[in-house]
């Protein structure tokens, strides 16, 4: 028996839906990457009376992002671009200097703030593709006593294939990032920069109006998690699996639907694929090539095991129809001259035990969350009797499955828990 190969190409399309953005938004309510707060205007600057001057380490200053030509599924389908992370560091953090210190006169300063770049990466959340940008600031002395150091990461989101889109992305998150590094020396203070600035006669307790509103920035300005992943949900799943019967393989397509909570999970499936085999026909003379169809209609119950917010294993059971339908053209024994159709089907249930696993990504579409999944079945008992076609014909044993499919919140529970 050898089996044919279909949908081989549809899983391939659908796993580069996933990788692409599905809608541009801000990255907080309100908040523009690398935007400056209209409140600014209430607020001194600089902020410190001290002078101050900039440092850089090498490292820092010589940092680039290249993009490949060749990123399909692994960064945003964008023209290929060299973002030069040094020169947006230095233009960044003079602006931040500039608001937070005076300008060093001479080379005559007080204070010496050291910035270093500890990330620069594209990823993908729920709203699409971004840009990550983490700085590492040190505030020292002119005579090199630490005052505090903080730590500050900025988001932009890549808009548009241009040339120029992850560049200015990687600028705009490098504001973001300077901006909360200058929100974090004002409001989130260490104990050495508080003593530092009252030996020289300086109370930030006597702004107390700016330093709430530049808390506020600062809470807006960081990053939010993901929300976590509902308790019980609704979920729909399509995707291709590996089918073996003996030393025959074939590609099947399907679909489950069903309903998964904390500790068990229900699915409807709908699987098909496939077969060719020899039939013997009453009748006929020798053997004859058949094709077959079979399609599994199955309802399985898992007790499901979730890790954090993303992944998930289960284990299960499940019971199957098979229904194969097929036809053949043989040589009949009463006429081997001419050519006579057979058409033929079977029906039988079988059973299956399932082990399996997902990853819930935060990507959203369509109002739900993205998954994918892996399922590894053992069918138990699915032989079809094909009386017509002389056979008995065991159409699955194993089969190893990669779904793609979303997920929604669910207030009801099919199963009263």
């Amino acid at each position: 028996m050898a089996f044919g190969r279909r949908w081989s190409g549809a899983w391939t399309l659908a796993l580069a839906l996933l990788a692409q953005p599905v809608r541009a938004a801000p990255l907080e309510p309100g908040v523009e990457p690398g935007a400056t707060p209209a409140a600014a205007a209430d607020i001194p600057v600089p902020f410190y009376p001290f002078p101050a001057r900039l440092k850089l380490d090498p490292g820092t200053l010589q940092a680039t992002h290249e993009h490949p030509r060749d990123s399909f599924g692994s960064a945003p389908l964008v023209r290929p671009s060299t973002t030069r992370l040094g020169l947006q560091a230095v233009r960044a953090c003079a602006v931040m200097l500039d608001r937070l210190f005076r300008p060093a006169v001479e080379g005559v300063t007080d204070l010496e703030l050291e910035v270093s770049l500890v990330e620069a990466k594209v990823g993908l959340d729920a709203d699409g593709w971004l840009t990550s940008v983490g700085y590492l600031a040190v505030l020292r002395t002119a005579g090199g006593a630490e005052l505090g150091r903080w730590s500050a990461e900025g988001r932009a989101r890549i808009v548009g294939p241009s040339v120029a889109a992850i560049p200015r992305a990687f600028e705009q998150a490098a504001a973001a990032a300077a901006r909360q590094l200058e929100l974090l020396v004002e409001v989130e203070a260490s104990r050495p920069w508080v003593r530092w600035l009252a030996g020289r006669g300086f109370d930030p307790a006597g702004q107390a109006g700016v330093l709430e509103t530049r808390r506020r920035q600062l809470e807006a300005s960081r990053p939010r998690p993901p929300p976590p992943r509902a308790a019980r949900v609704w979920f729909v799943e399509g995707g291709s699996a590996l089918v073996v019967a003996g030393s025959a393989l074939a590609v099947s397509g399907g679909a489950r639907a069903g309903w998964s909570g904390e500790r068990l999970a229900a699915a409807a499936s709908l699987e098909v694929w496939p077969a060719t085999f020899l039939a013997s026909p009453d009748n006929a003379w020798g053997k004859s090539a058949a094709d077959l169809t079979i399609t599994e209609v199955g309802f399985e119950l898992a007790w499901p095991l979730r890790l954090g917010s993303d992944v998930e294993f289960r284990l299960g059971g499940a019971v199957h129809l098979l229904y194969g339908q097929g036809r053949t053209t043989y040589l009949p024994l009463d006429e081997p001259s001419t050519r006579r159709n057979l058409s033929f089907s079977g029906v039988h249930g079988a059973g299956s035990l399932v082990a399996g696993g997902r990853y819930v990504s935060t990507l959203e579409v369509l109002g739900g969350r993205a998954r994918l999944g892996l399922d590894l079945r053992r069918h138990l008992g699915a032989t079809l009797h094909l009386t017509s076609a002389g056979r008995d014909l065991p159409v699955i044993e194993w089969s190893l499955a990669l779904t793609l499919g979303l997920e929604w919140p669910a207030a009801w529970s099919p199963f009263g828990r």
